[in-house]
């Protein structure tokens, strides 16, 4: 498969005009979220799916010294936001 006849890359094309309000561009809920959130907190979702988006959000925003717990509920899912007990090694 040729990727030159797939995708072209295209220089100096200007990003859009932010419309969430949020200030920055193309960062989404989750992330907004992922960035409030300090150890121990914790926030109940809606369905495991959404659980997995905050965990995956938590744990790019905050790094490597940090991870996720999720844990199923009866009214959806937790995830929690929780400090690594060893580094990894990735």
């Amino acid at each position: 498969m040729n990727l030159k006849k797939l995708y072209s890359i295209e220089k100096n094309v200007p990003l859009p005009d932010d419309d969430n309000g949020s200030g920055s561009h193309r960062v989404g809920k989750w992330t907004r979220l992922a960035q409030k959130m300090s150890v121990g907190d914790s926030v109940l979702v809606k369905s495991y799916p959404e659980a997995m988006s905050l965990r995956n959000a938590l744990i790019r925003v905050k790094g490597k010294v940090y991870t996720a717990m999720v844990r199923k509920e009866q009214d959806g899912s937790r995830v929690w936001l929780i400090k690594r007990s060893t580094p990894t090694h990735r």
